[in-house]
């Protein structure tokens, strides 16, 4: 049996006390294959990758490939050694052709490059490479248009033809169909398995849309915080019961029961809506990531949005706020139209964000974090006093800094500096990300809490059950678009909406087969 292309052992990642990347080991052998790696929010998947490619450097461990340790190898040295990958954001140069774009790494490998009395420009070998190239990923017909003009997923094919151009014998694709439309997505999922067929690369991809992963990957690596839970083919992947408590997050939290009808607040008094998002489209750049997001959220209700990663939750927040505001669509907030303020405008109105990157001063003590976002009227309900009976621990650690609390300890703050600025509307995202299961459950009673003081909230939650336990009523995402709304009951009750838009039992279903049947590959 031939030695493994590509090796991780035992390789973990630390930022101070925080343990990303847990002894994870895996390899891949060389030739065609493509390998998946997936994982709900707060896996390990990003750090892991930008291992992978040398962004990062393990903290133990070792990164192997063709049998030389590349741990301390820049991403270059990597490249030259037959590692090449795409970015999550197109990387191309966008004022040169496609055929300019896949020529530069040709001529970068080329031995008369170092020529001065080669005509690189009239090479034979070199134009023939890039032909090559241009058809082997579908760019002839548009090889000398200006990479400007060109629509995003032939931007996605150019940076795919620059990887390949590098003669790479693995490819890392990092997220390669992000903000991408449906029909760009088929078209890049038929490429990547036809590159697979063609060539003998090895491909290695994250990616958030698992349609896409089940429908290309051979094998599926599954990471829950930080460690690998699963390593198996697409179809046992569907019927793996940790896999699926992962992405439900569920297997920590047995004492989570979901709000049902009898704890709601009836319909007639949620009459009054406060926060109206109508049919909001929002892009980083080219990359469209939310189509037509529409959702209501009445006073004092609770309401969740769910979805995969990838979905859209965190954009439609961050839309929501003023971070990444939306180019078309409107949000209105107390029957004023917010689109486009400014984050600090949208908050004084009465906004309270708290997001996923907590994003605390780390260099000021928790009492300066709260005395910086305080409300100054003389009305305010959350006084500092308040902020603390909610939360003693904060208490406790009022003179410490930011960078000396702990990952739950600065998520609490992150929440009570969100409520001292007296919000009408708390809006969180993925408040549990990251935190032990004893916080969470501290968590889930302050939240519980902030409702019964008649906050409204709106929240994203990868753990499912946590997010059922608060919420009264519910919007699913799925490729930035709204594809169900009902309350908590209905959702619970409905099977068939959690397997298709929430867990991963469900893909494989309505023709899109996983690659055990397609393939014929077997356990």
């Amino acid at each position: 049996m031939s030695d493994p292309l590509f090796e991780l052992d035992g390789m973990t990642k630390r930022f101070g006390s925080l343990v990303a990347v847990d002894n994870v080991s895996f390899s891949l052998a060389g030739g065609k294959g493509i390998t998946a790696l997936i994982g709900p929010n707060g896996a390990g998947k990003t750090t892991t990758y930008n291992l992978l490619t040398g962004k990062l450097s393990p903290s133990d461990g070792q990164i192997r490939f063709k049998g030389e340790v590349v741990n301390d190898l820049s991403p270059a040295e990597r490249t030259n050694r037959g590692m090449g990958r795409s970015f999550q954001l197109t990387n191309i140069f966008e004022g040169l052709t496609a055929r300019r774009n896949l020529r530069k790494p040709v001529v970068a490998r080329s031995e008369s490059r170092f020529n001065p009395l080669s005509d690189l420009e009239a090479n034979e070998d070199i134009e023939a490479e890039v032909d090559r190239l241009l058809e082997l990923t579908g760019l002839t017909d548009i090889a000398d248009a200006p990479c400007e003009n060109l629509a995003y997923g032939d931007k996605r094919r150019v940076e795919i033809g620059i990887t390949l151009a590098t003669d790479p014998d693995l490819v890392l694709l990092d997220e390669p169909t992000a903000g991408m439309n449906p029909e760009g997505t088929e078209q890049l999922v038929e490429l990547i398995d036809e590159l697979d067929r063609q060539t003998e690369t090895t491909f290695f991809l994250t990616e958030h849309d698992m349609n896409v992963v089940f429908s290309i990957a051979e094998r599926i690596i599954v990471l829950n915080q930080g460690q690998i839970i699963a390593d198996q083919t697409p179809q046992a992947i569907t019927n793996n019961e940790e896999v699926q408590s992962a992405y439900l997050g569920t297997e920590d939290d047995e004492g989570f029961s979901p709000r049902m009808e009898s704890d709601e607040v009836s319909n007639d008094q949620h009459d009054d809506i406060v926060l109206d998002v109508d049919g909001i489209h929002t892009a980083y750049g080219q990359s469209q990531v939310l189509n037509g997001v529409s959702m209501q959220v009445s006073e004092g209700e609770i309401v969740s949005l769910l979805g995969r990663n990838g979905a859209g939750k965190t954009t439609t927040l961050r839309s929501i706020v003023g971070v990444q505001p939306p180019h078309e669509g409107t949000v209105t907030f107390q029957g004023e139209d917010i689109t486009g303020q400014n984050p600090f405008q949208i908050a004084r109105a009465g906004v309270g964000y708290v997001p996923e990157e907590r994003d605390i001063f780390t260099e000021l003590s928790v009492e300066d974090n709260l005395e910086l976002t305080a409300s100054r009227t003389e009305t305010s309900e959350w006084t500092l006093d308040r902020i603390y009976d909610l939360f003693p621990r904060l208490e406790d650690r009022q003179d410490n800094k930011g960078y000396q609390l702990s990952g739950g300890e600065q998520q609490m703050l992150t929440v009570a500096r969100a409520l001292v600025s007296d919000p009408d509307m708390l809006v969180l995202d993925e408040p549990s990300e990251g935190l032990a299961p004893v916080i969470v459950d501290d968590l889930q009673d302050i939240l519980q809490q902030v409702i019964d003081a008649g906050i409204t909230v709106l929240l994203t939650e990868q753990n499912v059950e946590f997010a059922l336990s608060l919420a009264e009523r519910n919007y699913i995402l799925n490729n930035g678009r709204t594809e169900w709304q009902g309350t908590t009951e209905e959702l619970v009750n409905n099977r068939d909406v959690i397997e298709r838009y929430i867990s991963l039992s469900g893909l494989g279903e309505d023709g899109e087969a996983p690659q055990d049947a397609e393939r014929g590959v077997s356990d």
